[in-house]
């Protein structure tokens, strides 16, 4: 253990090194920026003298040559070799630099350094540095691997040795603590020793930074043979847990299982037919049963819009409760862990229980939905929820499936990294895989035809699941061609061919619920009898038009219609869905039309399905109700009273197009208690042109729905319960979301409602952010993020900011920047000062034209892709913005500068990056030689506003990463030059003549 820990202390040296070399360029280039005024900066290289003295004692190593007894120790004693030398050559050229001569001259000290430090060495000096911290970052990752193999007991000894070599021991044992209470990685615990040598200002920030490389380097690096052993890392049994809790936590999204909430329960003793075996002269459908039971392993259940498909998905799945599962230790023969209860059991498990025998039964279950949430739709939700609830039964397989994310989070309790759609079909595909060697996984998917994407690369993502032995998929669609070529050949059945009973059952059952039909039935029952089987008739098995039918004659009875009336009722209702429903949009009552075009345009443009409680503020007639509602969360009382006066208006006035999910009405469920269309069908319909434009002619007064919507928002910001959402919490950051993007869509005849609104927006933020620092929660926040909600910078907590483990992200973090992100250009014409210059988190200037210009994949996520946005750009340049300002102090580069052949480079020391220079490199890393929309426009008015044309078109700082900047952009030279002449020639036209500058935000 003595050689681990003096292996430890020499990794510190050298991290300590690198922080001051580090500084070293960073005074060097400001010096060789500023030319000559720059000479009197000297001054501050000398300070680095002293600190590179001390450091050389460090890196002194014994014989390199030695017998390594720590893995890796040869390399890491060789890598300290030369950060010595590189050190000495540093103290060689200050002393060069800032000879004994006092009096000498200005003019000729500068001609010293500049032959000195031309940007050639700058550069040359900087990727050194580069390379040795690439190098540092390996070793110490395979430190802390081979750490975290070993037992915890001497893990927590090693931690304690460290903390009492270097008079930490309090800090240390703080963290062992925490990994012994299951609370944290190893690997914060080590940085903190690692970078226990660097200046206390800097301290914080250098662990960050080194965790994000170390987390980086995890991704980054191909260890095959680590990563098929990753699970024998060694975590506490009640962390491991957590952990496998945490990242079920990422597959997880709102509104997973809301669709399958959503949908009716099937009709008692409807669907029974499904759990017989087909008679020999039944050749409709292939017996469902038997291939529950048998190898076969496909089964399509298709019919018509509206014939029940999902409600019987529903019912085959319904009882199948995947219960808690239990942990086994060998992940190499999985054997059977999962038991059912005789209550537990459905009919369907029983037969697929018949179809497993001894091995483990894994079931997952899909709801596609076309009219929910985004992800309810794509092969994202798909892949997520899958995979969520595989892995919940068999979560021995999470290091397996994603050994890196797993890897991550053991060390550094840290998974930062978005889950990207390939990543996920690759998890998808080997858990399946490697659970179908020792146990049985029946999946079952329902509405493929709501799939918003290529239905081809649905139907082949599951023949490759079910190409895997012991794997079988029961899906369900309508009858389109494209799934009929794929799984004509598969056992089906065709639901309209099936229901006739059902339905009948159905018709008769609430029929006879109504006292009318009863007499009726007394009085005339061959009349009665005929009724129900014409409507059975008429139905040509379709639920839905039956559910709406049936509504419709029970309301007539309601009138004391006779037989005969009931029967022109019938004849009079179309057979045809789309043609049912425009008779029940046109039966609506004149008086609530308008209303229901306004509420059907709420739903519609709201970015998600809207809650009852979200659609009962924005409904308000008047935004003033916004403005005036306090600051105050609502008692149960009061959220049950507006959501059942919302569910009455709704069923008075869309007559059952739209309907409410849930009716479990509580606080801190009411999210799940959306308001969605009826049907796909209904949304297809409603969303048609020519229904919208019924719609549109109904509303006689003007009407903006995102007005409703942004008002709306803001009064559920309002009522949130700050004792349990913070400002830390997701639900706030997404009201807050929905109500910017709501404010960014007003319609310009309404935009006198924007101003007011995001100020109240702002105020509220202001006062919670108060609220929580005064009355709870103080120790949740670092002293820094305290100060800041103390004085009302409650946008220091977007998810966003707190996401990006970085002191100066590339957003501004105040609410002025977040109208920016938004494109809320009404007031951001309003409020920003001239220059359009604030504060950042940091409380450095910081200029709001970059927040215009940034773009990242996070970004364009969160704000739907209004960055760049063309018009919130020229409002700035206008009131004065300037494209040439340069970020002061540290630099943070895009995306796709944070990765190279060398290693994870986090952060550039480089004070000379403007928002301008910051747009070229984004122009840059996609051009082909020809400048594309909208950037095209976007270079033109900055040039239009004084922007430097210069030959070189990265900046400087980018320049000197020229090791990999090469391999981020192939033939660079090349590029620059095209741009360069593009840009030139702009520049020419701008000089020639000053035409005036028209812009459109879909440019």
């Amino acid at each position: 253990m003595a050689e681990s820990i003096a292996i430890f202390g020499l990794a510190a040296n050298i991290v300590q090194f690198l922080d001051i070399g580090s500084k070293f360029v960073f005074s060097v280039w400001k010096i060789y920026s500023s030319g000559r005024n720059g000479i009197g900066k000297i001054h501050d290289l000398k300070r680095v003298t002293g600190d590179l003295k001390t450091i050389l004692k460090g890196l002194q190593t014994s014989d390199e040559n030695k017998k390594e007894t720590v893995e890796g120790e040869h390399d890491l004693r060789q890598l300290a070799g030369q950060c010595q030398t590189v050190a000495m050559e540093l103290l060689d050229s200050l002393d060069r630099i800032n000879p004994p001569d006092p009096i000498r001259k200005r003019d000729a000290l500068s001609v010293t350094f500049k032959t000195m430090w031309k940007e050639e060495e700058i550069r040359g000096l900087q990727a050194r540095l580069d390379g040795f911290r690439h190098q540092l970052t390996l070793h110490l990752l395979a430190l802390l691997r081979d750490q975290g193999r070993r037992s915890l007991h001497h893990q927590d000894m090693m931690l304690h040795q460290l903390g009492t070599v270097y008079e930490s021991t309090r800090k240390i044992e703080g963290i062992v603590s925490q990994v012994a209470s299951n609370a944290g990685g190893i690997g914060p615990a080590f940085l903190d020793f690692l970078t226990s040598k660097i200046d206390l200002p800097d301290r914080a920030q250098e662990k960050s930074n080194w965790q994000k490389d170390l987390v980086a380097a995890i991704y980054q690096i191909d260890d095959a043979d680590f990563e098929s052993n990753v699970s024998a890392l060694s975590v506490p049994i009640g962390r491991r847990k957590t952990l496998e809790s945490v990242f079920l936590d990422r597959l997880r999204y709102p509104g997973m299982q809301d669709r399958e909430q959503r949908i009716a329960k099937a009709y008692e003793n409807t669907f029974q037919w499904i759990w017989k075996s087909c008679t020999p002269s039944e050749k409709r459908w292939s017996s469902f049963i038997d291939w529950l039971e048998s190898e076969s392993q496909l089964y399509w259940i298709t019919g018509k819009a509206g014939s029940g498909k999902s409600t019987l998905m529903k019912f085959i799945c319904q009882h199948y409760d995947l219960g808690a599962p239990q942990q086994i230790s060998d992940v190499t023969t999985l054997p059977r862990r999962y038991q059912m209860s005789q209550s537990q059991q459905s009919l369907c498990g029983k037969h697929l229980k018949n179809w497993a025998g001894d091995a483990q039964l894994v079931i997952a279950t899909f709801f596609f939905w076309n009219s929910g949430v985004n992800l309810q739709m794509t092969q994202k939700g798909l892949l997520l929820s899958l995979l969520f609830q595989i892995l919940r039964q068999a979560p021995e397989l999470i290091p397996l499936v994603s050994p890196t994310r797993w890897e991550a989070l053991c060390l550094f309790n840290d998974d930062p990294r978005e889950l990207t759609e390939q990543e996920l079909l690759q998890m998808l595909r080997f858990a399946v895989e490697k659970l179908s060697e020792h146990s049985k996984v029946c999946l079952f998917v329902d509405g493929l035809d709501e799939f918003d994407g290529h239905h081809d690369d649905l139907i082949h993502l599951m023949r490759d699941l079910i190409s895997n032995r012991n794997v079988k998929a029961c899906i369900s669609s309508r009858p389109w061609l494209v799934f009929e070529d794929a799984f004509e050949h598969s056992p089906s059945l065709k639901l309209e061919d099936l229901t006739y009973p059902d339905i009948k059952t159905y018709v008769t059952a609430h029929l006879n619920d109504s006292s009318g039909f009863v007499q009726l039935c007394r009085r005339e029952p061959e009349y009665a009898d005929q009724l129900v089987n014409n409507i059975v008739s008429k139905a040509s098995g379709v639920f839905l038009w039956v559910h709406l039918v049936v509504a419709s004659l029970l309301a007539g009875m309601g009138y004391g219609d006779r037989v005969s009336d009931l029967q022109r009722r019938l004849e009079s209702l179309p057979p045809d869905l789309e043609l049912l429903y425009e008779k029940i949009l046109l039966s609506l009552d004149p008086f609530y039309l308008e209303h229901a075009a306004q509420l059907f345009k709420l739903v519609q443009e709201s970015v998600d399905p809207p809650s009852i409680l979200l659609l009962s503020f924005a409904d308000e007639e008047d935004s003033q109700f916004a403005l005036s509602h306090p600051i105050q969360s609502l008692s149960q009382d009061e959220i049950s009273l507006r959501a059942e006066t919302m569910r009455r208006r709704l069923n008075s006035r869309c007559k059952g197009f739209l309907e409410v999910g849930s009716t479990e009405i509580i606080l801190e469920n009411s999210e799940a208690q959306t308001v969605q269309y009826l049907h796909r069908t209904v949304k297809d319909y409603i969303e048609s042109e020519d229904v919208q434009r019924k719609l549109q002619c109904a509303m006689k007064t003007p009407f903006d729905p995102h007005v409703g919507l942004c008002a709306g928002n803001l009064v559920h910001i309002k009522v949130i319960d700050s004792t349990v959402n913070s400002l830390t919490d997701g639900a706030f950051w997404a009201r807050v979301r929905r109500c910017l993007y709501s404010a960014s869509r007003i319609q310009p005849t309404h935009r006198g409602c924007i101003i007011p609104l995001l100020d109240e927006l702002d105020k509220t933020g202001i006062l919670l952010a108060k609220q929580i620092t005064e009355e709870r929660m103080l120790d949740n926040f670092i002293e820094g993020t305290r100060d800041l909600l103390r004085a009302g910078q409650w946008v220091s907590l977007h998810p966003t900011v707190t996401n990006t483990r970085v002191s100066a992200p590339n957003f501004g973090g105040n609410f002025l920047s977040l109208a920016v992100r938004y494109g809320i250009v009404e007031y951001v014409q309003a409020k920003a000062k001239q220059g359009c210059l604030v504060r950042d988190i940091s409380n450095n200037v910081w200029p709001l034209l970059f927040d215009a210009t940034y773009t990242n994949s996070r970004w364009r996520n969160e704000y739907h892709d209004t960055v760049p946005h063309l018009d919130m750009i020229t409002c700035l340049l206008r009131k004065g913005a300037d494209p040439n300002f340069s970020i002061p102090d540290r630099v943070w580069l895009p995306e796709f500068y944070l990765s190279s052949p060398e290693g994870p480079v986090s952060t550039l020391n480089l004070s000379n990056t403007s928002c301008w220079t910051q747009t070229l490199a984004h122009i840059l890393r996609d051009f082909d030689g020809n400048l594309r929309p909208p950037w095209q426009a976007i270079a033109r008015v900055m040039i239009e506003h004084n922007a430097k044309v210069k030959k070189n078109i990265l900046p400087g700082s980018i320049r000197m990463k020229r090791s990999w900047s090469l391999s981020l952009f192939p033939q660079l030279g090349e590029r620059e030059a095209k741009l360069f002449e593009e840009l030139s020639a702009m520049k020419r036209a701008t000089s020639r003549t000053r035409l005036p500058w028209h812009f459109s935000a879909k440019q």
